[in-house]
């Protein structure tokens, strides 16, 4: 994955204190533990967030993670509009275990994950024309790099255009029959043609449970 023209880092060296207490400074299983940890190494970051915890920890290994993780980092002052920001999408990974000779050893792991960014811009204009319609207009593009054809990444941007448009242009629903935004795919969606479910949703702190209406 590294291409020729970057340096590859080697480390080594000591630090004070016990293995249990160079795991505890490294691990970061939550946002919160996470910016911790930041405030105290000064790693520059701007914003951080964790998209995806796959492992946690346990008994046996208190510090045990593998996520993904998402960060970006600010540059020196000295170097502020000249260099653009850069975001990295990872996937780490902490714990302990044991090497060959039984020898307890702690690791901690950081990968990028190889996925594309794609970029899109679109702007939508809506107007009143008469009492009962709404003029939409929209222009802009959408490009997912890569290999992916023309025409297909034109067919996923155009279906993503017309499901946004349908929140506007939807035929108009009666006081008995509101329209809504399907959870699952975003349409808009009347009452013939939803099937009402019981989902559970983090929505809170607290762990209220809100039930939400999925399309067919």
């Amino acid at each position: 994955m590294r291409r020729p023209s970057v340096s590859l880092m080697v480390l080594h060296g000591t630090v004070d204190g016990t293995l249990d207490d160079s795991m505890f400074g490294a691990f970061a299983a939550s946002d919160e533990a996470w910016k911790w940890r930041s405030s105290h190494v000064n790693d520059r970051l701007v914003d951080a967030r964790i998209l995806s915890t796959i492992r946690g920890p346990t008994q046996n290994d208190p510090f045990l993670f593998l996520g993904i993780k998402w960060f970006t980092k600010e540059h020196p002052t000295v170097l502020t509009g000249i260099l653009q920001r850069r975001d990295f999408l990872i996937m780490e990974a902490t714990g302990l275990t044991t090497d060959s000779k039984g020898e307890r050893i702690g690791y901690f792991l950081m990968h990028s994950v190889p996925i594309l960014r794609g970029e899109l811009s679109f702007c939508f204009i809506l107007r009143q024309n008469g009492p009962s319609k709404v003029e939409l207009y929209c222009r802009g593009f959408s490009d997912p790099h890569g290999e992916m054809m023309e025409r297909l990444s034109v067919a996923i941007a155009s279906e993503a255009l017309i499901c946004a448009a349908g929140v506007v242009t939807m035929r108009t629903f009666t006081l008995l029959g509101k329209g809504c935004a399907c959870q699952s795919c975003r349409r808009v969606i009347c009452t013939r043609c939803s099937v009402v479910k019981k989902m559970t949703v983090d929505v809170s702190d607290t762990g209220t449970v809100k039930q939400n209406r999925l399309g067919k």
